[in-house]
């Protein structure tokens, strides 16, 4: 049976958690493809997901089982195709719970014509590819299909225009934000195969536009998680540690970007500022969890997260000193020197542990700002008794209602 209180089915809220978490993977695998400076281990793009299986020749299947690289590079492109099938299924799914029918079907009709236009696209150029690899192209004369592509910007049009005419029904966020994130995959991906493309060209800047803007698409589904969850009982209180908590994360998402930045470009200017917002994100994050936690009924609610946020903020800043060290600590030392397995596994881990940290305060954001807004019953901090609308007096945070809360009852 159905209930009420979700905006979305049970399901599709947990096929939102999975995607979100296999899309942590596929960024750690990215991270092993810079950490390893393997983004052009083979400068063919597009490719079948599974080619080094089925249609590679034999030197090129010998080279996925022997060089590192090359594995860890099509290892990757096989990941981004499966978390794009899971995007798929999950936009898919958020349009058909639109409430308005006739709109819901034009929505999956937009989305439909999105996915195949793109699917097109790709098979386009791998036919190109395939004419390259025989000598009969160049690489300068690729061409991206006009056909193909305006019929999936066509899609994309059409479910954007009825997910945002719906943006006030219920569900009607979660469901924009649906189809900006397969947007924002399809885009991912086209990122970073003209990073493949292009880069005799531009060089490797397009490498870290490709991992900046990664962080972005995993922000758009970390909030699907959060918003196909059953909503929060509310709070009135919640909505100034929400404003609070926006900040951090925003603060923390910058720090990302800039960590990308050095990673890709490491320059004085990258360095200044990753290193200082480092700073300033650490105190930032140990005074807001003093101040949630100070805070009884918010804190029954998103405790959890919190000690998350402040434990893997330790972690990060080791991982962090570890990474700077191996990247920047003795001058002298190449970088084919440092290529070894801890070098590589430290900074992965400092980048995904990054990741995670933007993620989880994004969450925390969510949370608190939802539980600001909430139809059910309300909670005050003690000592603060105020009247509702109807003259009776809000319920303090007694040990009691902290519980419910936690549980989420609706009273």
């Amino acid at each position: 049976m159905t209930d009420p209180s979700r905006i979305v089915p049970r399901w599709l809220h947990v096929w939102a958690v999975v995607t979100l978490v296999a899309t942590l993977v596929l960024l750690g695998m990215g991270q092993v493809v810079t950490s390893h400076a393997a983004g052009m281990a083979d400068p063919l793009w597009p490719t079948d997901p599974l080619y080094v299986f089925r249609t590679a020749t034999p030197a090129e299947k010998e080279r996925f089982r022997s060089e590192s690289a090359f594995f860890v590079e099509h290892s990757h492109r096989i990941a981004a195709f499966s978390v794009g099938g899971l995007v798929i299924l999950l936009a898919l799914g958020l349009a058909v719970t639109d409430p308005r029918k006739v709109a819901g079907g034009v929505a999956v009709a937009g989305l439909v014509l999105l996915i195949a236009g793109f699917g097109d696209i790709h098979r386009d150029l791998m036919g190109q590819n395939k004419l390259i690899k025989e000598g009969m192209l160049s690489k300068a004369d690729i061409h991206v299909p006009v056909r193909a592509t305006t019929v999936s910007l066509g899609g994309l049009v059409i479910a954007l225009a009825v997910a945002a005419s719906g943006l006030f029904a219920r569900g009607g966020t979660v469901r924009l934000l649906g189809t900006l994130a397969l947007a924002g995959v399809m885009l991912q991906g086209l990122f970073g195969g003209v990073r493949v493309l292009m880069n005799e060209v531009v060089g490797p800047d397009l490498a870290m536009i490709h991992g900046m803007f990664a962080q972005v698409v995993f922000g758009l589904l970390a909030a699907i998680a959060v918003l196909s969850a059953r909503p929060n009982t509310s709070n009135p209180d919640a909505g100034k540690y929400g404003r609070v908590a926006t900040a951090v994360a925003l603060l923390v998402f910058a720090q990302v970007l800039f960590g990308a930045l050095v990673r890709h470009t490491p320059g004085p200017l990258t360095q200044r500022l990753h290193l200082l917002t480092a700073f300033v994100a650490t105190v930032v994050v140990m005074w807001f969890t003093h101040y949630i936690m100070k805070a009884s009924c918010v804190r029954a609610r998103v405790a959890p997260l919190v000690w998350a946020l402040s434990g893997l903020l330790v972690v990060q800043v080791g991982l962090g000193v570890e990474a700077w060290l191996a990247r920047f600590g003795d001058p002298l030392l190449s970088e084919s020197a440092r290529m070894t397995p801890q070098y590589i596994a430290t900074r992965t881990l400092h980048a995904l542990v990054g990741s995670s940290l933007w993620a989880i305060s994004l969450t925390l954001a969510l949370i608190l700002r939802r539980s600001s807004g909430a139809a059910a019953h309300t909670l005050a901090e003690p000592g603060h008794d105020r009247p509702n609308a109807g003259g009776t007096q809000v319920p303090v945070c007694t040990p009691e209602t902290i519980a419910s809360h936690r549980r989420g009852d609706a009273r």
